[in-house]
Formats: structure tokens, C-alpha cells, sequence
């Protein structure tokens, strides 16, 4: 759906869109100077992009904050979430409502995060689900990483400190 008022009104507060026609931002959105906006990207509800962002191509944020200099890869999804200033999501990464990316913190192609903190600087490059869980600062998920904190009735939260790797080494 084109929305020529509200794409006008994002390039004249200094949005780049590059391709408008394929781009959808609600009117409640709000964009800081300096971000691009690639193909395909729909921006929801309560949605706040900080500036100098870059959101890739078939990206979808709703209700969710990006802090400033963020680069959001190709084929995620963040809803109800929160990107600090620095950090790096996707491709294909999927952030389901209540987690927190903290600064410069990355989530790589193909993770999922529910009701998950990951700490500044950490990251989850490839291949995991991290679900109620609260990771420390500068800590490395390794790819397969899983958090399945349930006993079948009752789910728990996690904690896993600082400068940790976690994951299977060999």
C-alpha cells in the first residue's frame, strides 16, 4: 500500500526509501535521519527506528524500538522487542515479543529469540533458539544452541553470566 503523505513526510526528515511502492510504514512509526529503508520492509504499529539505520529488504518490525546505527539483515521479524544502538540482526533472524538486543550485540541468520536479554556485545551468529533467557554481556552462543527450560508444566528463566561460550566445543 502506498502511503505517499507518510513516505513524503519520512524522506523530507531525511528517510531514504529506495523503493516506496514496496514499502510500508504506519503513521504512528517514527524514523531518525540517516536510515534506509530497502525493499519490501513493512514497519508497524509503535515502531521507533533510530537513525542511521539500514533495514534490509523483507524486514517486519511491530511495536518494537531499533536504537541508532542498527543494521537489520534481510527476512527478519521483531515484534514487541527492543535493538540497542550498534547491534546487527539477521538474516532470517526472528525476535518474538520481550526480548532485549542489548548494544552492539548480534543475531545471526536463522535465531529466534523469546523473552530473551542478550547482553552487550554478545552474540548468537547462526542456528539457535534462545527462549527465557537472560545472557551476560560479551558472551558467545555457539550455533545449536538451544534453551528449553521446562519441566512440560511450568517454564523457568535462565541466566548465563559474562564472557561465556555456550554451546558444544570440540
Amino acid at each position: 500500500m502506498l502511503k505517499t503523505a507518510t513516505h513524503d513526510a519520512l524522506v523530507a526528515a531525511g528517510v531514504t526509501l529506495l523503493d516506496p511502492a514496496t514499502t510500508y510504514v504506519d503513521d504512528s512509526v517514527t524514523i531518525g535521519a540517516g536510515t534506509v529503508l530497502h525493499p519490501g520492509v513493512a514497519l508497524e504499529g509503535k515502531t521507533t527506528i533510530g537513525a542511521n539505520c539500514r533495514v534490509r529488504s523483507w524486514v517486519r518490525i511491530t511495536d518494537s524500538t531499533v536504537g541508532d546505527n542498527v543494521l537489520i539483515n534481510d527476512s527478519c521479524i521483531i515484534v514487541e522487542s527492543r535493538v540497542d544502538a550498534g547491534a546487527r540482526v539477521g538474516p532470517f533472524a526472528h525476535i518474538r515479543p520481550a526480548s532485549h538486543v542489548k548494544r552492539d550485540a548480534r543475531v545471526g541468520n536463522f535465531v529466534e529469540l523469546k523473552k530473551t536479554v542478550l547482553g552487550d556485545g554478545s552474540k548468537a551468529n547462526h542456528l539457535s533458539y534462545l527462549g527465557d533467557v537472560d545472557v551476560g554481556p560479551r558472551t558467545n552462543v555457539g550455533c545449536g544452541t538451544i534453551t528449553a527450560n521446562s519441566d512440560g508444566r511450568r517454564k523457568y528463566h535462565s541466566h548465563v553470566g559474562a564472557d561465556v561460550f555456550l554451546g558444544l566445543s570440540v
